[in-house]
């Protein structure tokens, strides 16, 4: 449970979105944002995207936010604009409501044939168990298989540090590779250790 009132959470949210956006998108042209319509991460968006655009400068089309589940059609209807694709849940809802969120939007890209770039949020990545929940399901380990990268970001609270990793899926089990890491402010730190779950 998190220690920190929700402005706290919001305001932990622009620290980190600010961040994100300007590196776990290293290399990405557009990106859609699928988030739960609440309003940590909707925050979270918001900073991440305007980090992102702020570093590799406005185009059209550069990034959209889409409500889970309420936005899937729409989302469906303009995915070929994007090349990566970051879900974004675990602001409010309880883990088991991020863990089926995240399962039924991995199924949903699935189903439209979505192989581009995956980023999982950092919350995304630990409630799902580090996503053996998700590739325990044969079909959906096979279908993150075959897509172009898989990505996330965890934290090195001792080291005060967020770690930019690929996911690789090897006979069923993850392994992450660092590609970057970024050095996080004492407050920053602060309130993560407040807001964390405890493992």
């Amino acid at each position: 449970m998190s220690l920190l009132s929700i402005g706290e959470e919001i305001y932990l949210r622009v620290l980190t979105g600010k961040i994100v956006g300007e590196n776990i998108l290293d290399g990405v042209n557009r990106v859609a944002l699928v988030i739960y319509p609440d309003r940590i991460c909707s925050a979270m968006s918001a900073a991440t995207l305007s980090s992102f655009i702020g570093k590799v400068g406005y185009k059209e089309n550069i990034g959209m936010v889409y409500l889970y589940k309420e936005d899937f059609e729409k989302l469906k209807a303009n995915i070929k604009k994007y090349d990566a694709l970051m879900l974004l849940f675990g602001g409010e809802q309880r883990i088991s409501e991020v863990v089926e969120e995240a399962v039924e939007t991995i199924r949903f890209l699935k189903d439209i044939k979505y192989y581009g770039i995956l980023i999982f949020h950092t919350r995304t990545f630990i409630a799902t168990d580090r996503l053996f929940k998700i590739i325990e399901n044969k079909d959906l380990m096979e279908y993150l298989s075959k897509l172009k990268e898989i990505r996330t970001f965890t934290v090195d609270l001792d080291n005060k540090k967020f770690v930019f990793n690929r996911i690789k899926i090897k006979d069923g089990k993850i392994e992450l590779e660092k590609f970057n890491e970024v050095q996080l402010t004492e407050e920053h730190i602060s309130l993560l250790k407040k807001s964390l779950p405890k493992k």
